[in-house]
């Protein structure tokens, strides 16, 4: 069986396991100066998900300025994106961003997660039921789709 999560996730229980005792923003950079980001908050000994949106895509001064409407005093900004846009996260008073090694998804953090899921009852789903959730196509897609000449009536 197979248990699902993403490496946003991951990230954020990371930052947790090493002692962050507030909210944390896993970015991850998307490429194309774009950024894919959620926000956890430390709650109940668990991580769970705050609504930053979904994990979503967004500009880096775009995940900066929903912070700023969430009002946290004590942010962590973790990942590949935290580190590649470190310059725009610093710029929020009281947003700091991890060093590389939050940099990426870390796989004993994932068995960690999974156990815990596990302990906690949840049930494992057959491979065949697991999907990708992909937030944007790959870029070879955009490209065909891109050059691709307009189909007009045959």
């Amino acid at each position: 069986g197979v248990l699902g999560t993403t490496s946003l996730e991951i990230l954020a229980a990371a930052a947790f396991d090493a002692g962050w005792p507030g909210t944390v923003v896993p970015v991850l950079d998307g490429r194309r100066g774009e950024v894919f980001a959620a926000h956890y908050a430390r709650g109940s000994g668990q991580a769970g998900p705050l609504q930053l949106s979904a994990p979503a895509r967004h500009a880096p001064e775009a995940v900066l300025g929903k912070l700023a409407l969430a009002g946290d005093r004590a942010v962590l900004a973790c990942g590949d994106g935290a580190l590649r846009y470190h310059h725009v996260f610093e710029r929020r008073e009281g947003v700091f961003v991890a060093g590389e090694v939050l940099g990426a998804p870390d796989p004993a953090v994932l068995v960690s997660l999974a156990i815990g899921r596990l302990g906690a009852g949840a049930r494992p789903v057959s491979a065949t039921e697991v999907a990708a959730v992909y937030l944007r196509d790959a870029d070879a897609r955009i490209n065909w789709v891109q050059r691709a000449p307009a189909v007009t009536g045959c």
